[in-house]
């Protein structure tokens, strides 16, 4: 049944959630994270627990800011390209190759620990594309033979759809979200938001008079800028933070649990770093900047089409009143 529900599910988010709950309710864990491979590094991407209600997506949470997976078990199994299983951790710590001492198992006082590379590929052409971390605080030996089975088959389900889904769900060119998550997330940030009585910002970007570098210098440049836009957005967010492609050279950022007045402080600052780019060209150094426009959820602003809405008509203000500046709705 949880393999079916794997399979069939179109939708990102939900994906994640289904291959962490299945996996906690087999392996008899206590809690489970979720990590995805992005541009070479392993992010955290969604994390449960048997007291949570809830699967709780992280949206690329790194590794080093993390507090709720044992870092060394994890780098472990990202340099051996093996699974690990350790029946009680606070003892085991000394007595493994390449392990040292952990203050997240000492602090903690961890058990039973498992974690498993998700792969797709076979042999030496295998590539991991994520990896499933398991653990028990309560017994060790937790995770015997019979349910590593079972969770190697749940991964190698996941494996193929995981790889899929990350490519439904991302620009082939910027490396960015695309539209579709972007709308997904946005929903699911705003319902989140709502609930928990929460600050949630947007932002929507445009790269000013994008269409004279295609125009001017070919679509291969514009192609370049677009990319070095992209990654200036992202290397500029927090990891929290949403950045997808929403369509031709418009951009957008989600902001979650961030009120205007920071979001207006992060759009700036966006802004000057893109305007900093001076990208190569043969002889010549472009130089690109980007009009933004802002909204928040407030009293007068609850859904997303409206959030939608607002941010697009500030961002057509900064353009109107010059380009390269932050217009707050």
């Amino acid at each position: 049944r949880a393999l079916l529900a794997i399979a069939e599910e179109n939708v990102h988010s939900r994906m994640l959630e289904k291959i962490i709950s299945s996996a906690i309710e087999f392996a008899g864990a206590q809690k489970g994270a979720l990590l995805l491979r992005k541009d070479g590094e392993f992010y955290i991407e969604g994390e449960s627990s048997i007291d949570s209600e809830q699967v709780h997506i992280l949206q690329s949470t790194a590794l080093d800011h993390s507090h709720s997976v044992s870092r060394m078990v994890v780098n472990y199994v990202k340099r051996s390209r093996k699974g690990l299983v350790i029946d009680n951790a606070s003892e085991a710590q000394d007595m493994l190759p390449g392990l040292h001492r952990d203050s997240y198992i000492e602090k903690n006082k961890v058990l039973s620990i498992l974690c498993i590379p998700i792969t797709v590929g076979i042999g030496d052409e295998a590539q991991i594309v994520g990896l499933l971390y398991l653990e028990n605080n309560r017994a060790s030996g937790t995770f015997t033979s019979e349910r590593i089975e079972t969770l190697e088959i749940i991964c190698l389900a996941a494996a193929g759809r995981l790889e899929l889904s990350v490519k439904a769900a991302t620009d082939g060119l910027t490396g960015l979200y695309n539209h579709d998550y972007f709308q997904n997330m946005l929903g699911q940030e705003l319902l989140q938001s709502q609930r928990a009585l929460r600050n949630l910002s947007l932002l929507l970007i445009d790269i000013d008079h994008f269409k004279k570098f295609n125009d001017q210098w070919g679509h291969q440049i514009g192609d370049l800028v677009l990319k070095k836009v992209a990654q200036s957005i992202r290397d500029t967010c927090r990891k929290s933070d949403v950045v997808a492609r929403y369509g031709g050279e418009e951009m957008a950022v989600i902001l979650p649990e961030t009120s205007s007045e920071m979001a207006a402080l992060v759009a700036e600052r966006i802004r000057k770093n893109v305007e900093s780019l001076m990208i190569p060209h043969g002889e010549h150094t472009l130089a690109v900047t980007i009009s933004l426009g802002l909204s928040s959820l407030n009293d007068g602003l609850r859904d997303k089409s409206a959030l939608i809405e607002k941010a697009d008509e500030a961002l057509y203000k900064s353009k109107r009143e010059g380009r390269n500046r932050v217009t707050v709705a």
